[in-house]
């Protein structure tokens, strides 16, 4: 009977026979052999030759176990394979969780009674023995093939299908996706399978500061000023005192901008571009008493493509474009003979859909603030700056989601810990329109769990 489909081809697709070999993969004296039924034949653990010692326990009928050998056992765990294989795959016919059976069995580790195995004999004495080889059921669960993505538009390549987690949201983002899968099916009959969606999130490095050094150059002319760099974060530390600016950290392709600075006011606009992100800035400040209090709004605009802050989508992961704004507000005086300065930005973002995608939307409330000391050192040896900064966070996030157990999430993901900077500055003496500063800056997480450190020193001329 376990050859019939040799002579009725039509019993073929429903059809499983099975071989039987011992612990150690060779082939028993007892079992038959494959032959005619090759195609759909499978071999499985059916105990040795000495029962006694070899055997598989199986139950008794009047109860307790005993140990036996056969096919008799070898055909229940192909029997089982088929269940599991059923239950992990519940979209799957019969007749396609067998053909993913025989489909991942193989000659590894099988010995024929005679001692062929296949490196010895070769394919075809192998397949005549033991068919299509033992029964797998670790890889039959496992995706055949390339996988696809489920998105709202059908099914998407999975390979090279990633979200780069930036350096603003990706703690945000890998909170609010803990626990969400997205679904997944194989090529090679259409499985499902959910994938973490966290899984999908790359966590960048926070020391990332871009592949290049930033170019910075400043011309200056009476009450008016401009400037222009290369690959670099916006340069709030040459070209203003606000340090709450910009919404992402990656260095753009460029950023440019010009003012114009009275005595009782300041004016600046910047603009700043790359493959993907365009933003705009416009900050006004104003001067006030003897003691020169300064005080700034700052108005910011982000237009992004496939971008959101700082991430960016691979594959298809891309997402649509994003808009941001936001306002940034500071103040700085002298108290104490020292310089007490304060900043707070607030702003919120939206995402939008494009085709065929499994992010399709989402919205954000973002905020930042920084608090800093200024302390001139005796001498005119420069100046000690001691900050507290909360990173930019985002407070409130809501993502629409394709092909997901959630599709809608609504999360408020956790601050990130504040930060305490300490920076020791001091400035060179002016020589034709040219100066130069020394600076050691420690910054570190005193309110995090694990405590994170970075030293910076540097060394920097303008002119």
């Amino acid at each position: 009977r376990a050859g019939l489909p040799y002579y009725h081809r039509d019993l073929a697709k429903g059809w499983l026979a099975v071989v039987s070999v011992d612990e150690d993969g060779k082939e028993p004296r007892y079992t038959n052999r494959c032959g005619v039924s090759a195609n759909w034949c499978l071999a499985a653990p059916g105990g040795g030759d000495y029962v006694a010692r070899d055997g598989l326990y199986g139950a008794r009928s009047g109860g307790g176990y005993e140990r036996r050998s056969g096919t008799s056992m070898a055909a229940p765990i192909v029997t089982a394979s088929m269940a599991l294989v059923l239950d992990a795959f519940p979209t799957l016919s019969a007749q396609q969780a067998a053909k993913r059976l025989l489909t991942t069995a193989s000659y590894e580790g099988l010995e024929t009674a005679d001692g062929c195995t296949l490196s010895k004999c070769g394919y075809a004495q192998m397949r005549s023995v033991f068919g299509r080889g033992m029964v797998n059921l670790e890889k039959a669960l496992q995706p055949i093939g390339p996988l696809s993505l489920q998105s709202d538009a059908g099914f998407v390549p999975f390979e090279g299908s990633f979200i780069d987690g930036g350096l603003v949201i990706d703690e945000a983002m890998l909170s609010a996706m803990t626990g969400v899968r997205a679904k997944v099916t194989d090529s090679f009959d259409k499985a499902e399978f959910a994938v973490p969606m966290t899984a999908m999130i790359a966590k960048r490095p926070s020391s990332h500061q871009g592949a290049h050094t930033p170019l910075f150059h400043q011309i200056k002319g009476g009450n008016h000023h401009s400037y222009i760099t290369q690959n670099s974060a916006f340069p709030a530390d040459r070209v203003t005192r606000w340090h709450l600016q910009d919404i992402a950290k990656d260095p753009m392709k460029s950023w440019s901008g010009m003012g114009q600075t009275t005595s009782l006011d300041s004016w600046q606009a910047h603009f700043g571009y790359d493959d993907n992100r365009q933003a705009i800035l416009l900050q006004h400040s104003f001067y006030k008493g003897d003691g020169r209090s300064e005080f700034g709004l700052t108005a910011g605009f982000d237009k992004g493509e496939n971008r959101w802050f700082d991430m960016v989508g691979y594959g298809s992961l891309k997402w649509g474009a994003s808009h941001s704004q936001w306002l940034s507000l500071g103040g700085q005086m002298p108290l104490l003979g020292q310089q007490v300065s304060a900043e707070i930005l607030q702003g919120t973002s939206q995402l939008s859909a494009r085709p065929s995608c499994l992010i399709c939307g989402g919205s954000a409330d973002f905020e930042s603030w920084r608090l800093s000391v200024q302390t001139p050192m005796p001498d005119k040896a420069g100046q000690v700056a001691i900050s507290l900064s909360q990173p930019l966070y985002l407070r409130e996030m809501a993502l629409s989601l394709a092909g997901a157990s959630d599709r809608t999430i609504n999360a408020k993901p956790p601050r990130p810990p504040r930060l305490v900077e300490m920076k020791w500055e001091s400035q060179g003496r002016k020589a034709q329109n040219s100066h130069h500063n020394w600076y050691i800056a420690h910054q570190f997480e005193p309110f995090a769990q694990r405590h994170s450190h970075q030293l910076q020193a540097g060394w920097q001329l303008s002119f």
